[in-house]
């Protein structure tokens, strides 16, 4: 497979085919980044992101990391959805308030997956429930595995910060977990859990 860098040069080039590609190969990863944060509209947030990604791709530079790109203008899009959605937080800090303080911690979309995915549910609520760019970076630490330069660059944040919100985050995931989950669940470790919940999310 092409590396990101190739298809975008291809692409640039006027290589329909390679952004057709380059979209395919992540769309995945995009799709589960707005699952884990809203119960609604996912396909439509989705396909917005690309749109405004090809509309952009000249302004990516070569020796970028184009999932890093792409999940900016992901995140981007989420922050407009959710002030159109809740008027009455149009200004919001995403480095302070959570999902769940705007009102979509525990929606509908997350109920349905309690039962066979309880986990998984656990997870999501408890995700919502620490300030947005907080679980912006645990996730695309954990499941996307990217740099904390590369998450900096999408919360839009000095690379110092993400490594304090880092560490910040894992405490009150861990805390809200411990409220959650069972002694026995709780004792897996949350690098564990994390992780074995993000592959379920992408699948």
């Amino acid at each position: 497979m092409s590396s990101d860098v190739e298809l975008l040069e291809a692409w640039r080039a006027g290589d329909r085919g390679a952004g057709n590609a380059l979209v395919r190969k992540h769309f995945g990863r995009i799709h589960r980044f707005f699952r884990s944060k809203v119960d609604e509209g996912i396909e439509d947030l989705a396909q917005q992101t690309f749109l405004a990604a090809v509309e952009a791709r000249d302004r990516v530079e070569n020796d970028a990391a184009f999932a890093a790109y792409v999940f900016g203008i992901a995140r981007r899009q989420l922050m407009m959805a959710l002030r159109k959605k809740y008027a009455r937080a149009k200004v919001f800090a995403p480095d302070e308030v959570s999902l769940a303080h705007l009102g979509a911690g525990e929606g509908p979309g997350v109920q349905t997956w309690l039962g066979a995915r309880e986990e998984q549910a656990i997870l999501v609520q408890a995700l919502r429930s620490i300030p947005l760019d907080y679980q912006i970076a645990i996730e695309l630490h954990y499941w996307e595995g990217l740099t904390v330069q590369e998450i900096a660059s999408v919360v839009e944040a000095p690379a110092g910060t993400v490594k304090s919100r880092l560490s910040r985050a894992r405490k009150l995931l861990e805390a809200q977990l411990q409220t959650r989950l069972s002694d026995e669940a709780a004792t897996q470790g949350l690098d564990a859990l994390v992780s074995r919940v993000g592959e379920s999310l992408g699948a």
